[in-house]
């Protein structure tokens, strides 16, 4: 029976009350379900200490998988480390993978060797975390002999079981060899919750990559990554609602999806914010000037110069707004400092004519030269003409 289906039962079972009856009657198998609802918050509210409770009386009529859940709860409560890792030991003991894995966790920094060996048993026990670590160990050599054939055959073990990270690395290492295969694990990975599979599959839609284009999967697989807290797909998604045609919902999902990114740090939302709320870059009702500008220098405080370099336009040149010589000529001056090329131009242009700063010739000549030397050819016009004036 599919985990799903068994949730669906035990959470039937949890409202119903019938599982708690049973397992205050005494039925193991009922006392490890309901503990199992009670950990996971599966039909009723979620309550490790009960959970516990439960698991521990369905491991005194010999449940050596409850003893292990016990254990694993018991790690995190002050006190109870030392019973909870002698309960594991007990538990692996008996055969328990899941329970050698914890102690392989526990010990593989303080006790390497011991781990290993907790690793080792896991992994024979098919516990697909296991599988999947010892198999990226055994790739690389990290305390097992290395041997890529075998690591990448237990990665294979480990995503037959439907193990999302071992999925994700078969569709890694064959991405561009088997372009189907990759997209076969990706899709799978997507499926069973790996937030940046779900980037990648929907980058596979937009490309073409071992599937044919799908704008329509595309997006979704974009909504469920960004919904999942995944930054190049916040972006991407707004940049979906972009290129539809501008109708208000479209508007408005481009404004939620890039103010989510922004939020988590992405710099280059938060210029695109600046641009969408610059009323002399978006003919818009919603346009807001000193949102933009509040945008553009969030941005440049994390480094975006670009984005300073439009804070320089903005105070030099907005409609919108009482011009400022003087920040923009600092703006233009550490964006190009910070290697944006175009606002060299800029900056000559400020100290030819003293514009917010004095003029100064030899400055503006070397301003130009290096928007010259970075392919802006057109910039030398400006000192040309300049020079042209001053003879004339």
């Amino acid at each position: 029976m599919k985990k799903s289906n068994i949730n669906i039962r035990l959470q039937k079972g949890a409202i119903s009350g019938e599982l708690k009856a049973k397992a205050d009657a005494g039925d193991a198998d009922a006392a490890f379900d309901w503990a199992w609802c009670l950990e996971k918050g599966l039909g009723t509210d979620e309550n490790v200490q009960e959970a516990v409770k439960y698991y521990l009386m369905a491991a005194e009529q010999g449940d050596k998988h409850a003893l292990a859940n016990a254990a694993s709860l018991m790690l995190n409560e002050e006190g109870l480390i030392d019973k909870s890792i002698r309960m594991m030991q007990e538990a692996a003991h008996h055969g328990i993978a899941h329970a050698a894995y914890n102690l392989f966790i526990i010990h593989k920094d303080t006790q390497p060797r011991k781990a290993m060996q907790y690793l080792k048993q896991a992994a024979q026990g098919n516990n697909e975390n296991a599988l999947y670590e010892l198999g990226l160990r055994t790739i690389a050599g990290h305390g097992v002999r290395k041997n890529e054939e075998a690591g990448i055959s237990l990665i294979k073990k480990a995503a037959k079981q439907g193990y999302a990270n071992a999925l994700y690395y078969l569709a890694e290492i064959s991405y561009h060899e088997s372009p189907e295969d990759a997209f076969k694990h990706y899709r799978k990975a997507a499926l069973a919750g790996h937030v940046v599979a779900m980037y990648d599959l929907a980058v596979c839609y937009r490309t073409g990559h071992g599937t044919n284009k799908n704008q329509r999967q595309e997006q979704r697989w974009l909504q469920k990554a960004a919904e999942h807290g995944h930054l190049y797909s916040m972006c991407d998604l707004a940049a979906c609602y972009s290129c539809k045609p501008n109708t208000p919902h479209h508007d408005e999902q481009y404004r939620y999806w890039m103010h989510r990114a922004a939020e988590h740090g992405d710099t280059l939302a938060m210029q695109n914010l600046g641009y969408y709320y610059w009323p002399d870059f978006r003919k818009a009702d919603n346009t807001d000037i000193i949102k933009a500008i509040e945008w553009f220098t969030k941005a440049a405080n994390e480094g975006n110069a670009k984005a300073l370099y439009e804070l320089g336009c903005i105070y030099e040149q907005s409609a919108y707004l009482t011009h400022d010589e003087v920040k923009a000529y600092q703006c233009y001056r550490q964006a190009s400092e910070n290697g944006y090329p175009e606002a060299a131009i800029s900056l000559g242009r400020c100290y030819l004519v003293g514009k917010g700063t004095e003029q100064n010739t030899s400055l503006a000549v070397k301003a130009i030269e290096q928007a010259v030397h970075n392919g802006f050819a057109h910039a030398a016009l400006d000192l040309y003409e300049y020079c042209y004036e001053e003879e004339h």
